[in-house]
């Protein structure tokens, strides 16, 4: 009996054994996690670094700032050709400083809301605007989406895929003639931020009518 019992003794210290060692072996494994998270971002920050290093000067216009933002977020942000053309046609109005700030602000506030944390949740809009200022909004009016034409605007092609466009970021300007806007897509396959639309407020419903 006191051999039987002195075995129990012995196996119940061996399950605590195991436990300390699984969770010494998940606090080690975290913190190599934590590591090369933040030898990544110094890699990112020394990169950022050397681009701003290496530039001219800052840029003039909407364009030059989405190029800009292309160089130096490329890891977290997909410029497409529609973005580079409606920066390119956007109202020289348009500040080419807000321009960069918002997409900064998707590349270093939202990306990690959609890939750094387990699951993005509905507040990720309210979170994004509480810390850049920023209005964020990830649908249009009801108006607008009854219009299919208006619709089919805010789809682009993306690696043989159709991306839906429609949320987007809105310029602090109140100036109606350099209503900056910039419409994005998360993209999972991908883990990035594909930029569709930078530059001019897209037609909405109501924009139609007040062009009446």
């Amino acid at each position: 009996m006191e051999l039987q019992i002195a075995v129990e003794e012995l196996n119940t210290e061996v399950k605590q054994l195991q436990k300390t060692v699984g969770a010494k072996d998940h606090m080690i494994q975290t913190l190599n996690q934590l590591n090369e998270k933040a030898e990544a971002k110094a890699r990112q920050a020394e990169a950022q670094a050397n681009i701003i290093r290496a530039m001219q000067g800052f840029p003039q216009t909407c364009a030059e700032a989405l190029e800009l933002a292309e160089r130096a977020f490329g890891d977290r942000l997909i410029i497409t050709n529609e973005a580079k053309d409606s920066a390119a046609k956007a109202n020289r109005s348009i500040s080419s400083d807000e321009t960069f700030d918002i997409l900064r602000t998707l590349a270093m506030n939202l990306w990690p809301k959609y890939f750094e944390q387990d699951e993005a949740n509905g507040t990720a809009g309210t979170e994004f605007q509480r810390e850049t200022g920023y209005y964020l909004t990830f649908h249009e009016s009801a108006q607008t989406n009854k219009d299919p034409r208006l619709l089919k605007q805010r789809e682009i092609s993306y690696d043989g895929r159709t991306l839906n466009i429609a949320p987007h970021v809105k310029g602090k300007s109140g100036n109606r003639n350099a209503s900056l806007r910039i419409h994005f897509a998360i993209d999972r396959p991908t883990r990035k931020i594909i930029v569709g639309h930078c530059g001019d407020h897209m037609e909405t419903a109501g924009t139609r009518k007040v062009a009446k």
